[in-house]
């Protein structure tokens, strides 16, 4: 199933053209991984390797959130999950991440289509920081919607482009 939605990606220019900025501009980062993986890399995994990485990254008392209502008895409830998590090992700490500054680069693929497909970025602001809500109504003005400025300008007024948008996807950092 990987597999085939990796082939779709790649056969679907406008999502295709997310990954190649991505890589380039989070160059370094893991943001800048493809988020399905590989091929090469999808095509090599083993059972054990998926079982070992649930186990390693999941299965760990810090990722397990455990939630319970109604009529019980919160003591016998606690006892009988506690004997069932007993085995559960603690998570070793991870590698630490490694720090981001925006990759100033261009990339072009070259592809036999009838459309060229343009992604334009830029470093923001921290999803913590203040300043995201004017970040959200700048991009709601400028390409948010059917409504906005760039959608308005050049595919209704100018008719260059088919699709044209805006969007904002920030991190802690």
């Amino acid at each position: 199933v990987i597999v085939q939605e990796i082939n779709m990606v790649k056969d679907t220019p406008d999502d295709y053209i997310q990954d190649v900025f991505n890589h380039t501009f989070f160059r370094g980062h893991p943001l800048g991984y493809n988020i399905l993986g590989e091929l090469e890399t999808v095509q090599g995994f083993k059972r054990p390797d998926i079982t070992d990485f649930y186990n390693r990254e999941y299965l760990v008392p810090e990722r397990i959130v455990i939630a319970a209502a109604g009529n019980l008895d919160h003591d016998r409830l606690v006892e009988l999950l506690a004997k069932k998590f007993d085995a559960v090992k603690k998570a070793a700490p991870g590698p630490e991440q490694p720090s981001f500054k925006a990759s100033r680069s261009i990339a072009a693929t070259f592809r036999n289509l009838e459309q060229v497909h343009v992604c334009l970025g830029t470093p923001g602001c921290s999803h913590v920081d203040d300043a995201r809500y004017s970040l959200y109504v700048l991009n709601a003005i400028l390409g948010g919607s059917m409504s906005s400025r760039l959608f308005q300008e050049i595919r209704e007024n100018r008719g260059l482009a088919y699709s044209v948008y805006s969007f904002t996807a920030s991190f802690f950092d």
